[in-house]
């Protein structure tokens, strides 16, 4: 189901850079100082998802954040707790820039999983 008042049932076109048919990987609209900041949403309005979706999810931010953040050596992938619009299933994956606004709040924040990308760079 969409919500048509649903900010992450209706992304704009030009902040997708993933879709399939259960999740969709985006820039998110706000940066917080970041140069990249992006997140996986799931395509049905729910709060909540299946494990095997969650789990699906952090697969494919895995796969986009290494290409994504090549410009550093770690991102992290953010649990949901904070998140901007909790009426709809999402994480955020950011860099660890400590000058960014929300620095302190990634630190206060689960992380789900953090990511080397120095392994992935491309020589």
């Amino acid at each position: 189901m969409v919500m048509k008042d649903c900010p992450l049932c209706n992304l704009e076109k030009n902040l997708i850079i993933y879709k399939d048919d259960i999740v969709t990987v985006c820039e998110t609209k706000n940066k917080k100082g970041h140069k990249r900041r992006i997140m996986v949403v799931y395509n049905k309005h729910s709060d909540k998802v299946p494990g095997w979706v969650e789990d699906w999810a952090i697969r494919v931010l895995e796969k986009i954040g290494k290409e994504v953040f090549n410009y550093t050596y770690k991102f992290v992938i953010l649990s949901p707790r904070f998140g901007s619009v909790p009426q709809h299933w999402h994480l955020v994956a950011t860099d660890l820039d400590p000058n960014c606004e929300d620095f302190e709040q990634i630190l206060g924040t689960p992380w789900l999983k953090v990511v080397d990308v120095r392994y992935f760079k491309k020589k």
